[in-house]
């Protein structure tokens, strides 16, 4: 399990570009490096940066933060990235 949250209740905590250009490669790197599932721990709402945790492999997350993330919508968007 990754543990950290990036996200408040009102959208991503940090700078785009730093955790696209290089957190997302280097766990990209590593989920590859340990063939496991992956489970991210993350509260508020991440969907700007969703396709980026997506990328990285994360396999699970946890939680979807209520009065932040609007779960039958997460269901809808979330389905389009199963293959």
């Amino acid at each position: 399990m990754v543990a950290d949250d990036l996200a408040y209740k009102t959208g991503f905590n940090g700078l785009t570009g730093f955790f696209t250009g290089i957190f997302v490669s280097k766990m990209e790197k590593s989920h590859r490096s340990m063939h496991q599932t992956m489970v991210l721990h993350t509260d508020g709402n991440f969907l700007e940066i969703m396709d980026d945790i997506l990328s990285m492999g994360i396999n699970g997350i946890h939680p979807l933060e209520p009065g932040t993330i609007d779960i039958f919508n997460f269901k809808e968007i979330s389905g389009q990235y199963h293959a």
